[in-house]
Parts: structure tokens; C-alpha cells; sequence
């Protein structure tokens, strides 16, 4: 289980190797972690950062993402 708060998503994936591929590339940026769930009956693999306390904080490094090349880059709330 993971804490509340707010995340970054930068990515999502079919297979678990190429969101492991996605993390290590964005590890840099703070504290990585790949979730596991499914969408429409398929599997996916979501790479994230976080948790940050505030949305702000996690826009702040969301923009350094996007501005990097990570253009999928998003904070959620969970």
C-alpha cells in the first residue's frame, strides 16, 4: 500500500519491463514507484513519483518533467 497524497504520473505501460525502462530514466527526478491495475479489462503498468504533500510541489516537478521530454507527465491526487 502506498501513502496519500499527491502524485506524478509520467507514464503508462502494457508490460511491466517497459515501465521498469520508464522509472529508472525518471529515478532522478525523486522517489519512483510502478503501480499495477487494469483499464478496460487490460493490464497496466503506471510509473509515478511521489507522494508530495501539496499539488503544487508535485506541479513543480511536473513541469521539469514536461520541459525534459516526459510531455505525459501529470499530478494526481490519490
Amino acid at each position: 500500500m502506498h501513502a496519500s497524497g499527491f502524485y506524478i504520473q509520467v507514464g503508462a505501460f502494457s508490460t511491466p519491463e517497459n515501465a521498469e525502462r520508464q522509472r529508472s530514466a525518471v529515478r532522478s527526478y525523486g522517489t519512483t514507484e510502478v503501480t499495477h491495475g487494469a483499464t478496460s479489462g487490460r493490464e497496466v503498468y503506471r510509473v509515478r513519483l511521489g507522494p508530495y504533500t501539496t499539488s503544487d510541489a508535485a506541479g513543480i516537478v511536473a513541469d521539469r518533467l514536461k520541459r525534459s521530454g516526459y510531455g505525459d507527465a501529470r499530478v494526481i491526487a490519490d
